[in-house]
C-alpha cells in the first residue's frame, strides 16, 4: 500500500524538472514502488509500469501522447508545468480530456480531422497550431464536457461565436514574462516556451493572411491587439533571424503618448 507524499504546492519547472522534484519526494529505494503507484493508476494500464520505471530512473524519458499524461500527472500533484502553463485554454482543456481519458485519442483524431495521432499530438504538446475550423470542432468537443473542468469552460466555448481573439484591445506593451522561479534553470524553459509559441502562430497566421479573412477582419486584428503591437512583432521577429540581423536593424521606436504618426 502506497503512502501519499505533501509536495510542495507550486513548485515551477519543466516536465523534467518537475519529474525530478516528484522522484526526490521519496527516499532512495522507493522509486520503483511508492512513487510509480500513483502515476501507473493515472494511466490506468498494467502496461504503463515498465515504461514509468524508466521515466523514474531516468533511463528514458516519455514521448508522445506519454509526455501529455505525464504533464497532467504533475499538474494533478500540485506541479506548475511550464510547458502546460504556456498552452491556450483551449488547448489545454482538451489535453486534460485526453489524459484522464475522458477521450480516446484515436477518436479525437477522426473527429477533428487530422491524418494521424502525431498530429495531434504536436497540437497538445504547442507545437503546431489549427484552423479556424478545426477550433470550432474542438470547441464543441470541449462543450459536451463542460463537468469536467469546474473553473469554466475556455473563453472560446463560452461565446456563441468563435473569435480569434478576445474583444477588449490588449496592451501595446505586453508585461514582461516572469522568470522561472525555485532557482531552476530559466533561460531554458523560456526558450522552449517561446519555440512553442512561435511554431503555434505560424498556421494561424497564414490562416489570417488567406482569402478566407477580409481585409476587414485583418484591420481588427489589428485594432484588437493594440497600439504598434504588430509593427513592433514584426521588428523583432526580423531582429531574431540572425545575430547579424539583431545588430544591425534598428528597434521599432513607439513615440510617447503611444501611436506611431
Amino acid at each position: 500500500m502506497t503512502t501519499e507524499r505533501q509536495i510542495e504546492i507550486g513548485f515551477e519547472g519543466t516536465t523534467e524538472e518537475c519529474l525530478a522534484h516528484y522522484v526526490g519526494q521519496f527516499p532512495m529505494g522507493e522509486v520503483s514502488s511508492q512513487a510509480l503507484q500513483p502515476i501507473a493508476e493515472f494511466f490506468g494500464a498494467p502496461r504503463y509500469r515498465r515504461l514509468i520505471q524508466g521515466w523514474l530512473t531516468g533511463r528514458a524519458k516519455p514521448q508522445g501522447e506519454n509526455l501529455i499524461k505525464i504533464r497532467f500527472f504533475l499538474q494533478s500533484r500540485g506541479y506548475r508545468v511550464v510547458e502546460l502553463e504556456w498552452l491556450t485554454p483551449t488547448v489545454r482543456q482538451l489535453g486534460v480530456l485526453v489524459a484522464h481519458n475522458v477521450e480516446n485519442i484515436n477518436s479525437l483524431v477522426r473527429e477533428i480531422g487530422y491524418g494521424s495521432r502525431d498530429s495531434l499530438v504536436e497540437v497538445l504538446r504547442g507545437k503546431q497550431g489549427f484552423s479556424l475550423r478545426r477550433l470550432r470542432m474542438i470547441d464543441e468537443i470541449l462543450a459536451r464536457h463542460q463537468s469536467h473542468f469546474p473553473s469554466g469552460l475556455p473563453e472560446t466555448v463560452q461565446r456563441k461565436e468563435v473569435s480569434l481573439v478576445s474583444q477588449e484591445p490588449l496592451p501595446s506593451r505586453p508585461r514582461r514574462l516572469r522568470k522561472v522561479t525555485n532557482g531552476l534553470p530559466g533561460h531554458r524553459g523560456f526558450l522552449t516556451i517561446l519555440a512553442h509559441l512561435i511554431q503555434a502562430s505560424v498556421p494561424l497566421l497564414e490562416q489570417i493572411l488567406s482569402e478566407e479573412f477580409s481585409a476587414e477582419e485583418r484591420r481588427e486584428l489589428r485594432k484588437l491587439t493594440g497600439g504598434d503591437t504588430i509593427f513592433r512583432f514584426s521588428n523583432l521577429l526580423e531582429k531574431l533571424c540572425s545575430e547579424q540581423a539583431r545588430k544591425q536593424i534598428p528597434a521599432y521606436d513607439i513615440p510617447e503618448g503611444g501611436r506611431r504618426k
